[in-house]
């Protein structure tokens, strides 16, 4: 999963953003005020106010995104999990295809990849976010069913 912030004009203003493997989470500079997020995927638009949205693929389901509530995945599906964080009105998290998302935020936001690399973002700059072209490559020595449920104890 690539992050890459667009202009909407098709001409990138920044850089794009290295790949993340498990999540993209976009949050609020100034935590006194609640800003808006408007989150377009396929036709699908959704607005709300909240703290923040995160974008997991399946191999992080397990992750920050099941802490918030949202589901596990089985790491063979193509699907992104957008589980949103402290929203003003209750908003579950939703599986979309793995396809194009887009996150405009009404206020400056941080972007945090896999919880370690951070960019800035301005106040309704498109930040899109899309399956990136060359797939991760896992090497397992021990096969099992789906690891994320013996890696939270079930």
């Amino acid at each position: 999963m690539a992050g890459q912030e667009d202009s909407g004009r098709g001409i990138s203003r920044r850089p794009r953003i290295s790949p993340a493997l498990n999540e993209i989470y976009i949050n609020r500079q100034n935590l006194t005020k609640t800003a808006e997020f408007e989150i377009k995927f396929q036709n699908d638009v959704v607005k709300q106010k909240m703290d923040g949205v995160m974008i997991s693929t399946p191999s992080g389901s397990t992750g920050h995104s099941f802490s918030l509530g949202g589901p596990i995945l089985h790491e063979s599906l193509d699907v992104l999990i957008i589980t949103p964080v402290a929203p003003v009105r209750r908003l579950p998290s939703i599986v979309v295809p793995d396809e194009k998302i887009q996150v405009i935020c009404s206020h400056d936001c941080n972007i945090v990849m896999d919880a370690q690399v951070i960019k800035a973002c301005d106040f309704e700059e498109p930040i899109v976010i899309k399956k990136h072209k060359i797939q991760a490559v896992f090497v397992r020595l021990k096969r099992q069913g789906l690891r994320q449920m013996s890696k939270l104890g079930f």
